[in-house]
């Protein structure tokens, strides 16, 4: 599967439809998040059962602020 944008207005949908979610909060000036990127993907096609999201912080501040994510990259993982 590959990986999904999470926002605001998606997450709690995201989180409640789906068992696992692991989201990495990446910011396009982040040098290690343009290097981790690749990895994430990566493991997004091999791990069907987990949903791999990314959250932008730049375009989803309030998202990374009200989670208290500082700095990127930073994973989260959710569960059920």
């Amino acid at each position: 599967m590959a990986t999904v944008a999470l926002k605001t207005d998606t997450l709690e949908e995201t989180l409640s439809s789906n068992e696992v979610v692991l989201a990495d909060f990446w910011a396009s000036g982040c040098g290690p998040c343009r290097m981790f990127a690749p990895i994430f993907e990566a493991a997004s096609g091999a791990h069907d059962n987990v949903v791999f999201a990314k959250v932008d912080t730049e375009a989803e501040q309030e998202l990374a602020s009200r989670r208290q994510l500082n700095p990127a990259p930073t994973l989260r993982r959710w569960e059920h």
